[in-house]
């Protein structure tokens, strides 16, 4: 599936911090707060400024994903654990299969998590921008106190303090893609970005600790298509063909989806651009098909789906 282009996905994410939100960076400096928020130079300025790596972002919507399928299919094992290399059930999918497994066969086999976000055998098809402010001067950010507590006093272990530095204040900029989608997996993103909006999902450190509380609000989406697309919502099981389909296992569950009204035409492709509220009625059809998904879904350490 990765040789040629189908279709495409991407969604304009803007994240606003509601309260304190801490990603640490890899090491801390010789100075300054023990954790340090993670920061890159850029805009021409003389300082580096947060920002929110894709990577980590990534790391929160595949776990996401994840609890939203063992939460629809509590009586198996729906989806791998993506460090445990140990045989088993949970048994990571990148270290089911091995380079000379058949590209179709290691998709087919592998857990929708995986089929999404990629193993250490397959290239997912979720791709997610570092989120950068569009006004850097704007972020506001504070070094925080804290202590471990003893556990058998209860109160401040002796000589055991930290300083953390948060982000209270910032607006960060991001876009979602999805290459060469199945439209469940759209749904699956949209269930993702709908929780996300209605401040459900955290990010960072310390999340247990009153951190990452954050707000997501999808600006924009773009819906891309070879020039020969009939203008509907549609994925690669819609797209690839009859043996395609069937190589890889892909699912539709046959229902018309949507048609997406005008495009515009970008060389070989057609674009289709939605706008705010409008985006809504369309991801609703996608979710309806990776409800009709999961339904059917069967996964047992690769067995069959």
């Amino acid at each position: 599936m990765r040789k040629q282009f189908i279709c495409d996905a991407r969604f304009a994410l803007t994240i606003e911090t509601r309260g304190p939100v801490l990603i640490k960076a890899g090491e801390s400096g010789v100075t300054g707060p023990d954790m340090a928020f993670v920061r890159t130079y850029g805009y021409g300025l003389d300082k580096a400024y947060p920002y929110l790596p894709g990577s980590s972002l990534k790391g929160v919507f595949r776990s996401y994903v994840e609890q939203i399928a063992r939460t629809l299919k509590p009586n198996t094992v729906p989806v791998c654990l993506p460090y445990n290399f140990e045989r088993g059930q949970e048994q990571s999918c990148g270290k089911r299969f091995n380079k000379q497994t058949p590209r179709p066969e290691v998709y087919r086999k592998e857990c929708l998590a995986c089929r999404m976000f990629g193993s250490l055998e397959f290239k997912g098809r979720v791709l997610i921008d570092d989120a950068y402010s569009p006004a850097p001067r704007d972020i506001v950010e504070e070094v925080r106190d804290g202590v471990a507590i003893d556990r058998k006093t209860g109160g401040a272990a002796n000589k055991v303090k930290y300083d953390l530095e948060v982000v209270t204040r910032g607006l960060f900029k991001t876009s979602v893609t999805i290459e060469n989608f199945e439209t469940w997996q759209l749904g699956a993103m949209w269930l993702v970005l709908s929780d996300l909006k209605d401040e459900r999902i955290r990010i960072g450190m310390g999340t247990s600790r009153g951190l990452g509380h954050v707000k997501g609000t999808v600006e924009s989406l773009a819906l891309r298509y070879h020039s020969k697309h009939n203008g509907r919502l549609a994925g690669i099981e819609r797209l690839g063909g009859v043996d395609v389909g069937r190589d890889y296992g892909l699912f539709s569950s046959g229902k018309e989806l949507p048609n997406l009204g005008q495009h515009v035409a970008e060389g070989l492709w057609n674009v289709h651009r939605i706008e705010g509220e409008a985006i809504g009625p369309v991801m609703s059809s996608a979710r309806d098909e990776f409800v009709a998904f999961i339904e059917k879904y069967r996964w047992n350490g690769g067995g069959s789906s």
